[in-house]
């Protein structure tokens, strides 16, 4: 599922209110398309977040 820019916006807020606060930020994405594991892997970067892509069998 594609997000929608607004449930974009709401996440990232957020994430960047979780930083904030001292907590470290944590990111499961599911079979994500090479594309956007590059998008996630330079937006985690940025902000200092990990992230995890969790491989469902099928």
């Amino acid at each position: 599922m594609i997000s929608t820019r607004k449930n974009t916006d709401y996440y990232e807020r957020y994430l960047k209110q979780a930083k904030k606060a001292g907590l470290d930020v944590y990111i499961v994405e599911y079979r994500p398309c090479r594309e956007l594991s590059e998008k996630i892997d330079a937006y985690c970067e940025r902000h200092g977040y990990k992230w995890y892509n969790a491989v469902m069998p099928v």
